[in-house]
């Protein structure tokens, strides 16, 4: 468990205790997504915190190395974001940003837009709050936390 997002290194992360809303909220066969979001940067990374979920991602789902050879490679991720154009999977530079956001739900009537960026060398995928008041209305409704945010 670590206490600093791993891009930026801050300690201001923060975690939804509830589901978030819409078609982010599950993985097909998996179960339901708790995001963990840096206030500061706004990088956002989901856990499925149930180990029956897990359990049954275990039972469903392809192991990576039979589905992309190159994926299974045992290598570090580099200390870098994709924000600056750079993938932290294999250090390649022609990063995009999805036009297409999603909708994170923060509370009631509140939801923040989750932008993706794609590295089109490898694959990898990177998740920002782009928006600081998405960043300020997250720090204010959602509980800090730590990677990987605990079970309640």
């Amino acid at each position: 468990m670590t206490n600093h997002c791993p891009k930026c290194q801050s300690h201001e992360l923060y975690y939804s205790a509830g589901a978030p809303v819409g078609r982010m909220n599950r993985i097909y066969k998996a179960g339901i997504v708790t995001y963990v979001v840096c206030r500061e940067c706004g990088y956002a990374e989901g856990y499925l915190l149930n180990p029956f979920d897990r359990m049954n991602v275990s039972n469903e789902w392809d192991m990576v190395k039979e589905v992309n050879f190159e994926a299974f490679e045992k290598r570090e991720m580099l200390p870098v974001s994709m924000m600056d154009n750079r993938c932290p999977a294999c250090g390649e530079r022609d990063i995009r940003q999805s036009m297409i956001t999603d909708a994170l739900s923060i509370a009631d009537s509140l939801v923040a837009t989750l932008t993706h960026l794609v590295c089109l060398n490898c694959g990898h995928v990177e998740k920002y709050v782009l928006s600081e008041d998405d960043r300020e209305a997250i720090a204010e409704h959602w509980t800090r936390t730590s990677r990987p945010p605990t079970r309640e």
